[in-house]
């Protein structure tokens, strides 16, 4: 048996493949998720999984195979893993969300039309409310 040897790339490349490749790998997870039957459902969001079983073995068995060309490339390249800590992927969460959120302020929706005053009184408290819970969900995980 021979042994293999490891093929030479800078740190700039490594970090560059490193990261590439955990972004592929955390998309699979995900897709594998469907492929297993993940469907969501909660307030104003829903995931309808209509994949019938020939296509999530396919999927399946797909992934599988691109995970064989990664575990190749990982081994080759010496690559580590692209690890994402939860409290960093909570507050980047948040830090979207914060800004997602004031633009549904009745100041921000104008430019879809006039917002009647009806609505601003019944959706901008209401959307500080989601905003100061979102920077408290930020300040929990916050060391």
């Amino acid at each position: 048996m021979t042994e293999k040897r490891a093929v030479e790339i800078n740190k700039y490349q490594h970090r560059g493949l490193s990261v590439g490749m955990g972004l592929l790998d955390e998309a699979l997870c995900e897709i594998t998720q469907w492929a297993e039957g993940r469907e969501f459902h909660s307030l104003v969001y829903r995931e309808i999984n209509d994949l019938d079983s020939d296509e999530r073995s396919q999927i399946l068995s797909l992934i599988a195979e691109i995970r064989e060309v990664v575990s190749n490339l990982r081994d080759a390249l010496q690559l580590t893993p692209h690890v994402i800590d939860a409290r960093l992927r909570i507050q980047s969460h948040c830090s979207i969300l914060w800004e997602q959120m004031c633009e549904l302020e009745s100041r921000h929706l104008r430019r879809y039309g006039e917002v009647s005053p009806g609505m601003a009184d019944c959706l901008d408290p209401q959307i500080q409310r989601i905003i100061e819970h979102v920077n408290r969900l930020s300040r929990v995980v916050r060391r």
